[in-house]
C-alpha cells in the first residue's frame, strides 16, 4: 500500500482522465480530430447496416453478422468517445465514480461481444467455404439470429463478475488516470484496498474470453486456408479467399493489437504505450472498419454504386 493512501482516507468522488495533456490549443484541436473521427465512424458502420437492409443481394448470413458487427463498432466507440471530446474541448477531465465504472462497464461488455461475433463471423466462411453443400441447412435464419442475439448477451454476462467487484475497491488514494477513457487496470491500480480479488477474476475472464475466441477463430481460418489452397485453378482460389479477405484482415488487425496490448514484455507496458495501442483497437479500427469492407468487397461496393446513382 502506498504512502499516498495511508495518509488520504478520503473517499474518492471524480476521478481524473488524464488523455493527452497539453495546451489548450492543442486539446481543441485534438477535440476537432477526435469529432472528426467520430462522425466518420457513425456514418461508415451506419452506411454498412443501411446498405445491407435495405439490398436484397446482400441480405445473407455473412452480411447479416458485418451489420451486427457494425452496430457493435457505434455501441463500442460511443461509450466513450463524446467523453474524450467533450474533455478534450472544455479542460474539464473530471469524471464520477459511478460514471466511470458505468463507462467500464459498457465498454469492456461491447469490446468482449464484438471478440465472440468476430469467432462466428469466422464460423460463417467456415461452413461457407468448407461445408458448401451444407452451408444453407446450417446456417439458417433463426441459428445465424440466436448466435447474434448470443454475442450480444455474452457479452454482459462475461463482464458482470469484474464489473461487480469494482465498488468494493477503496478509491481514498489518488484519483488521476493515466488514460482517455476508464481503464480496468488502472483504475484497480488506483486502489487502497487489497485487489488480489479484481486481479484473479478479471485476468482468468480476459484470458477465457481472448482465447477461446482467438482459438476458434484461427482454427476456422486454418481451414479455410486449407480448403482455399485445394482449389485447382488460381482464379477459384482467388475469388473464393476474396470472399473472406475483409473478415481476415479486421480480424487479424484486431486481434494483433489486443495482443501486444496484453502479452508483450512487461519492459514496455508503459502508460502512454498503452494509450497509442488502446486508441488504436479503440478508435482507429472502428472507423477503418467500413472502409475494410466496403474497399475489399465487390458486393457492398457494387450495393453502394447502386444506391448512390
Amino acid at each position: 500500500m502506498s504512502s499516498y493512501c495511508m495518509e488520504n482516507h478520503t473517499t474518492v468522488k471524480n476521478l481524473i482522465l488524464l488523455a493527452f495533456p497539453g495546451s489548450r490549443e492543442l486539446e481543441t484541436f485534438l477535440s476537432m480530430v477526435f469529432l472528426l473521427l467520430y462522425i466518420f465512424m457513425i456514418v461508415g458502420n451506419g452506411l454498412i447496416i443501411t446498405i445491407i437492409r435495405v439490398e436484397r443481394r446482400l441480405q445473407r448470413p455473412m452480411y447479416f453478422f458485418l451489420a451486427n458487427f457494425s452496430g457493435m463498432e457505434i455501441c463500442y466507440t460511443t461509450v466513450f468517445m463524446p467523453t474524450i471530446i467533450t474533455n478534450l474541448m472544455t479542460g474539464y477531465q473530471s469524471i464520477s465514480v459511478f460514471g466511470c465504472m458505468v463507462q467500464l462497464y459498457f465498454f469492456v461488455s461491447f469490446g468482449v461481444a464484438e471478440l465472440f461475433l468476430l469467432a462466428i463471423m469466422a464460423f460463417d466462411r467456415y461452413q461457407a467455404i468448407c461445408n458448401p453443400l451444407r452451408y444453407t441447412t446450417v446456417m439458417t435464419t433463426t441459428f445465424c439470429f440466436s448466435l447474434a442475439v448470443g454475442c450480444w448477451v455474452s457479452g454482459f454476462i462475461f463482464n458482470l463478475p469484474p464489473s461487480l467487484l469494482m465498488p468494493r475497491l477503496d478509491l481514498s488514494g489518488n484519483n488521476v488516470i493515466n488514460h482517455f477513457l476508464c481503464d480496468g487496470p488502472a483504475l484497480i491500480k488506483l486502489s487502497c484496498s487489497d485487489t488480489s480479488l479484481n486481479d484473479l477474476v478479471t485476468f482468468v475472464l480476459a484470458v477465457a474470453v481472448m482465447l477461446s475466441s482467438f482459438m476458434f477463430t484461427f482454427c476456422s481460418y486454418f481451414l479455410v486456408i486449407y480448403t482455399i489452397l485445394k482449389i485447382p485453378t488460381s482464379n477459384g482460389r482467388a475469388k473464393t479467399f476474396s470472399t473472406c479477405s475483409s473478415h481476415l484482415t479486421a480480424a487479424a488487425i484486431y486481434y494483433g493489437t489486443l495482443i501486444f496490448m496484453y502479452v508483450r514484455p512487461q519492459s514496455i507496458k508503459a502508460y502512454d504505450m498503452n494509450k497509442i495501442v488502446s486508441m488504436f483497437y479503440t478508435i482507429i479500427l472502428p472507423v477503418l472498419n467500413p472502409l475494410i469492407y466496403c474497399l475489399r468487397n465487390k458486393e457492398v461496393k457494387e450495393a453502394i454504386r447502386k444506391m448512390i446513382i
